[in-house]
């Protein structure tokens, strides 16, 4: 088993892609997202509107197995070393049943990483982060690219999926995908409040309470702060020597040589599709569009103070000015 973890828009995709080149591996991605039956019925039908169909292509073979198992709505969003969650189990070990090596790519499982090390012990666990300017300025994109104001709520409403729960869909002023930013912040207050949550837990959820009232992005930064700093205290506390963290940035100056560094935890050497796809696909030019409106640039400083997170970009290399 290969893990892979990010915040939304850190670049996990794109790590992704250039992973499932690996004919050894069996790649799934997302599979915590709510939607996932209904996204890899889509690459089943090769539906054209899905522009990420062809990254749900390995469930086809596993739709009726998953479906027949019963797997459930929604998975939960804490889980410690502690608990079973034989569902949650059941269901990605049936992805593989017969013992293939897999690849299973999360964004959804920052408070569950402690059961994730005892359910796959000695597997390989890759944290992938990028500058949290980067990703707040991508999760408050529009879906047709455009900017909106830093300061704009998050506007929306609550739309009916087909299994019955209800999704939060996004009008023009705020991405379709950020909807998980309200969800999570409001999920972390929760957990905040939880006696059972993990002192290391609870003490990066902390900048949350402060920054509630706050405008999406200083949210949103705060948010980017408690899951990658409790992803970091857990995964090196449970996978060890078997916990790989990178930054996007560097693998997108130099892909294959952080390739090689997952691989070696696999104990492979680097497979030469996989090589091939970073070389001619990898961008080496890291945009950093904030930078590119004044406003923008001031604002960030200003929310990463409110945040509380500027040391914690700097324990990860990054410079909060």
């Amino acid at each position: 088993m290969l893990l892979v973890h990010g915040v939304f828009r850190s670049g996990t995709t794109l790590l992704f892609r250039m992973l499932r080149r690996d004919e050894q591996l069996r790649c799934f991605y997302e599979p915590l997202h709510p939607d996932v039956l209904d996204h890899a019925g889509e690459a089943h039908a090769t539906d054209p509107g899905h522009d990420k169909s062809s990254l749900y292509a390995e469930y086809v073979p596993t739709l009726n197995r998953i479906r027949t198992q019963g797997a459930p709505d929604s998975w939960p969003c804490q889980l410690a070393d502690t608990d079973e969650a034989p569902a949650l189990r059941a269901y990605l070990e049936c992805l593989c049943p017969n013992g293939e090596q897999r690849l299973l790519q999360f964004n959804r499982a920052f408070w569950m990483v402690p059961w994730l090390g005892r359910t796959f012990s000695g597997s390989p666990f890759v944290h992938l982060v990028r500058d949290p300017r980067a990703v707040v300025w991508s999760q408050l994109t529009t879906a047709s690219g455009q900017r909106v104001r830093m300061d704009w709520p998050l506007l929306g409403r609550l739309l009916p999926l087909s299994s019955g729960n209800l999704r939060r869909a996004f009008c023009e002023h705020a991405y379709f995908g950020a909807y998980h930013l309200d969800e999570y912040f409001e999920h972390g207050l929760r957990l905040l409040q939880d006696e059972e949550t993990a002192p290391a837990t609870r003490a990066a959820l902390q900048r949350l309470g402060a920054v509630q009232d706050d405008p999406p992005y200083v949210r949103a930064l705060a948010l980017w702060g408690a899951q990658v700093e409790a992803c970091q205290h857990h995964a090196r506390s449970t996978f060890g020597t078997q916990f790989l963290f990178l930054r996007y940035e560097d693998v997108c100056e130099a892909p294959c040589e952080h390739l090689r560094s997952i691989y070696n935890l696999q104990d492979r050497p680097l497979p030469t599709p996989v090589e091939t796809y970073a070389q001619q696909t990898v961008n080496a030019e890291c945009p950093r569009r904030w930078t590119e409106i004044p406003s923008a640039h001031r604002r960030f400083r200003e929310g990463i103070r409110r945040a509380h997170i500027a040391d914690l970009m700097r324990d990860l290399g990054y410079d909060p000015s």
